[in-house]
């Protein structure tokens, strides 16, 4: 579903397992790389589990940035067609925080995006640029995912 075109030009740990390794992965392939910008897909929850590695971003002033698909939900468990076995639905949802100011308070740039438009012009304006950013954005935490078994337009392009 993402194309990519250099084996090392990206990271991803592939499993449930790797739930939380996003940010400290993209601060690796950034100290690795420090003449080229990084981006990091991350879930809120994923994110949850090492948020305070936002604080490494901006003690380096690392060339990173975060981009979070925010639906106030651990989709990747909720979403499981196994979880009914064990719950009556979405167990895992919570009240997000507003992870823009969270960044902002680590010392990186946060931006709050509803709208695709949002999204593209807040990608745009960070990526290259020095220091680290935090883009959190909005998703309905019904909103399908490949976990649905949701078919997708591969051929859409991403900002």
């Amino acid at each position: 579903m993402f194309e990519t075109y250099h084996p090392d030009r990206y990271v991803t740990a592939g499993s449930w397992a790797g739930m939380g390794v996003g940010l400290p992965a993209a601060i690796g392939a950034s100290l690795g790389n420090p003449d080229k910008p990084v981006v990091c897909l991350t879930g809120d929850g994923g994110l949850m589990m090492c948020i305070h590695e936002l604080h490494t971003a901006a003690e380096y002033d690392l060339d990173v940035t975060v981009i979070v698909s925010n639906n106030a939900d651990y989709g990747i468990i909720s979403k499981s067609p196994k979880i009914e076995q064990y719950t009556d639905g979405h167990q895992f949802t919570w009240r997000s925080p507003d992870f823009a100011t969270v960044a902002e308070g680590f010392g990186c740039r946060g931006t709050r995006v509803e709208t695709l438009a949002e999204l593209e012009a807040a990608v745009d304006e960070a990526v290259g640029r020095n220091g680290p950013d935090l883009i959190d954005v909005g998703i309905r935490t019904d909103e399908p995912s490949a976990v649905d078994g949701a078919e997708y337009d591969s051929t859409v392009e991403l900002p």
